[in-house]
């Protein structure tokens, strides 16, 4: 944090504003209500109170309901809408003295097969699939469309698969959904070598949905996987 290795929570300027981790993700808090969440990877979620509806101008849009307009360019309700989303972001860049392209403009990579793709992220929107859990409480059609084109232009690489599908699974945490056993159908099956006293990922996401929602005791969930890195009890 500005330089300086911190163990987490900290909490900054008097408690106004918290960094915390839960489950799989970073939190920053602000006391108005401002909340970033940040996974480690490349899923980063701004949230912010409905009082601050209309009231908000940039990357995130001005926050008024109406998405044909988030790409305002220019504060006010007489702004401008920029024609593309790369020269909405070139509007937005700060000059800030760190080197920052203008985007890929007319050489930006394309995958013209993407069948592949397709077939591989269907796992994410199957209606009988591992994630139809929370097809009726997370549209997981935008997820499917960020799956094909990453995984396509990735030549098809596993791990960017797993990490589309921990996206859509981070969203449905976040709108409340119970996390029900979703690895063990898909080629997501990661676990820590022997002796690692880290947890496998599917037990990681269950406590983090229950750490998060209920705060139920699963020291037992520890203890069947490893004794020795949790302690019988709450």
């Amino acid at each position: 944090m500005n330089g300086e290795t911190r163990n987490l929570p900290v909490l900054l300027d008097g408690g106004r504003v918290s960094v915390y981790a839960n489950g799989l993700h970073t939190f920053v808090k602000t006391d108005f209500g401002l909340t970033v969440s940040y996974d480690g990877r490349w899923v980063l979620d701004i949230t912010v109170p409905s009082n601050y509806s209309g009231a908000t101008c940039g990357l995130c849009g001005n926050f008024n309901g109406i998405q044909g307009d988030d790409f305002t360019v220019q504060e006010g309700s007489s702004g401008s809408v920029a024609l593309s989303a790369s020269d909405f972001g070139d509007y937005w860049k700060v000059d800030d003295g760190m080197p920052c392209t203008g985007g890929c403009g007319n050489s930006c990579p394309v995958c013209q097969d993407d069948w592949r793709a397709r077939a591989q992220c269907e796992l994410l929107s199957a209606s009988n699939g591992p994630l139809s859990f929370c097809h009726a409480h997370v549209d997981p059609q935008p997820f499917f469309n960020d799956c094909v084109f990453d995984v396509c232009l990735s030549g098809g690489r596993n791990d960017v698969l797993c990490r589309e599908m921990e996206a859509y699974v981070s969203a449905c945490q976040t709108a409340n959904v119970i996390i029900y056993p979703w690895r063990q159908n898909t080629t997501c099956r990661k676990f820590p070598g022997p002796g690692s006293n880290a947890m496998p990922p599917l037990l990681f996401e269950s406590f983090a949905f229950y750490q998060k929602k209920s705060k139920r005791c699963i020291s037992n969930i520890y203890s069947r996987y490893n004794p020795s890195f949790w302690q019988k009890g709450c």
